[in-house]
């Protein structure tokens, strides 16, 4: 059934007039989430993990032959890609530049004219960068080298994570609705930099840890939250490993007063809002700048704290296993007071959440989908593109917060 529910997706995705999207949208993920739960708490001796790896990869096959659903993301990667083959440097000028190209291929003057915020330089890292130009040197304009790529990333994640992982977590893993939708039909980027800080989490070698979490940051800076927890048991081979690797993806891109990605990731930080939570609060009572400035210093205590425990805890370890690394807590608090938190950011937390299953992971991961319940989606004439109806941030996240009481419910030691 779930299977035939995204095949049913990729189906309907080649409609771009279709009205219907948003609510086949959310209800295939819906089913996704009610099939996982089935499989997981009312089998019979469950499915078997061949069956269950197999089945994921259906899903995910079912993507390959669909169109982004609700979004416009992958026109920037195209035309990423384009811009990187054909100047060296993604990040130079911002896609509005190329408006009045003549020369500019009738194909590429389509991808341009859909291209999100135009006059902002791209938010996207270096190793995402290279991804798009090697989609672009193997089939220009067309999305599925892309895909295959995010396919190849998913994949890693679960190989690097299956001998870890219970069934029921293999499960969560495997067939989790928002990696599929996010991943395999709306290719946005966040797969491959979670499969590099998987790795980096697993592999053995300290220069191989390093060179994997600095990619992983070099595909979207989140990577660079968990890099010293990563790398504090690693020696000095991880942490050299890991600044050569910086050097060698950021310096071509910052000579001659080049940003890389942090002139446009500038331009988002101080003047985007959406789906936020603690910082849509702080915002009605501060404003949007102080809000930015009390949930940056918020978030860095919260780094700080779980950072003296987590060391604390891995006293007299060597290098400590994926299992231990906090990306639950650094990753929620992260995103919980963040200005933007759009769907596939919560990719991040996916393998976490599979590795130690709670209310609160479970939630925010099939919650957050309810973000794409904006004015433009909807057809509400009396609200923005990206604007919410009252309703959606309260149930949002009212139904995390539920969660976490459950989940403090259940941390409560019984009384005797």
């Amino acid at each position: 059934m779930s299977c035939a529910v995204w095949a049913a997706v990729a189906w309907r995705s080649q409609d771009d007039d279709d009205p219907g999207k948003l609510v086949w949208w959310l209800a295939a993920q819906g089913v996704g989430w009610l099939m996982l739960a089935a499989v997981a708490f009312l089998g019979r001796g469950g499915l078997g993990r061949p069956a269950v790896l197999g089945w994921a990869l259906c899903f995910r096959l079912c993507g390959l032959f669909a169109e982004p659903v609700l979004e416009d993301d992958h026109f920037r990667f195209l035309w990423d890609g384009r811009v990187f083959a054909q100047s060296g440097d993604p990040y130079a000028r911002a896609p509005a530049a190329s408006f009045q190209d003549p020369a500019l291929p009738v194909e590429f003057q389509r991808i341009l004219d859909q291209v999100n915020h135009p006059h902002v330089p791209t938010v996207y890292g270096p190793v995402c960068q290279l991804g798009f130009l090697l989609g672009h040197q193997v089939a220009p304009g067309r999305l599925w080298p892309w895909k295959l790529l995010l396919l190849a990333a998913e994949i890693a994640v679960v190989l690097a994570l299956r001998r870890r992982l219970t069934d029921r977590c293999l499960l969560l893993l495997a067939w989790c609705p928002l990696a599929v939708a996010e991943t395999a039909f709306n290719v946005h980027p966040d797969a491959l930099g979670v499969a590099l800080l998987v790795l980096a989490g697993t592999v053995r070698q300290p220069w191989l840890a390093g060179v994997l979490a600095a990619a992983s940051g070099g595909a979207k800076v989140f990577g660079w939250l968990l890099a010293p927890f990563l790398l504090a048991r690693r020696g000095r081979a991880g942490w050299v490993a890991f600044v050569l690797t910086l050097a060698a993806l950021y310096l071509p891109f910052l000579q001659d007063g080049g940003r890389a990605e942090f002139a446009g990731l500038s331009a988002m930080a101080t003047g985007w809002e959406f789906n936020s939570s603690v910082h849509a609060v702080v915002s009605a009572v501060l404003g949007p700048t102080a809000a930015r400035g009390v949930c940056l210093v918020a978030f860095a205590a919260v780094w700080l704290a779980v950072w003296r425990r987590w060391r604390k805890r891995s006293v007299g370890t060597v290098a400590p296993p994926d299992t231990a690394l906090p990306g639950g807590p650094v990753f929620g608090a992260f995103f919980l007071l963040s200005a933007t938190v759009n769907p596939w950011y919560l990719l991040w937390l996916w393998p976490f959440v599979a590795l130690r299953p709670t209310w609160t992971g479970l939630t925010a991961l099939a919650a957050v989908s309810l973000s794409y319940c904006t004015g433009q989606n909807l057809g509400l004439a009396g609200l923005g593109p990206s604007d919410h109806p009252v309703w959606v941030r309260p149930v949002e996240f009212g139904l995390l917060g539920l969660a976490a009481l459950v989940d403090m419910r259940r941390a409560r030691p019984e009384p005797v």
